[in-house]
């Protein structure tokens, strides 16, 4: 049995998802699209803050091309018609993971939860006295830049939405994002 074929089998039938954005560089896309007969958007994403090439990695001549990139990928999931949105890297954890942990960010998940999913991306377990190598090089510091993006002492969901604004997202967008995943009570 090819489980390839039943995730994806799983992702058009049961998930009906209607777009697959991928977040690997082009020259790493030769199996494209994963998902026949939904939109493929392929959008190369910064990785993590620790890896050179994060979204808050400035001094470089990349950071325009990465903070573009990131509105671009922002602006598929302010899309309703987009979804349910397929999203995914190579391996799913840091390309993936910086763009789940904006999306949970925004809409108001805890540092806790985020910090949980991402050591979920990596197989380890979360541990609040050890935590994994990557959860502290990789993901902690994408973290802590955003808790202090704006320099004041604001909400991690407030400092996501500064920052989506910063880069160019407008309010519109941010609220359809945010009114979109988050579930209303």
């Amino acid at each position: 049995v090819d489980n390839g074929f039943l995730g994806i089998e799983y992702l058009t039938n049961e998930l009906n998802v209607k777009t697959e954005l991928d977040l690997r560089a082009e020259k790493e896309t030769n199996n494209r699209p994963i998902i026949d007969g939904v939109k493929y958007i392929n959008i190369s994403c910064p990785q993590y803050a620790y890896s050179g090439m994060g979204i808050f990695e400035f001094g470089n001549d990349k950071i325009e091309n990465q903070t573009v990139a990131v509105k671009e990928i922002m602006s598929i999931f302010a899309d309703e018609t987009n979804y349910p949105i397929n999203f995914h890297c190579a391996i799913g954890r840091d390309r993936t993971g910086t763009i789940a942990f904006l999306l949970g960010a925004l809409c108001g998940m805890s540092e806790e939860d985020l910090c949980r999913e991402y050591d979920i991306s990596y197989f380890a377990g979360f541990d609040d006295s050890k935590p994994s190598w990557m959860h502290k090089q990789a993901f902690l510091p994408l973290v802590n830049k955003m808790k202090n993006y704006s320099g004041e002492k604001n909400s991690l969901a407030y400092n996501t939405r500064k920052y989506l604004l910063d880069i160019g997202l407008t309010q519109t967008q941010i609220d359809n994002i945010y009114n979109i995943l988050v579930e209303k009570r």
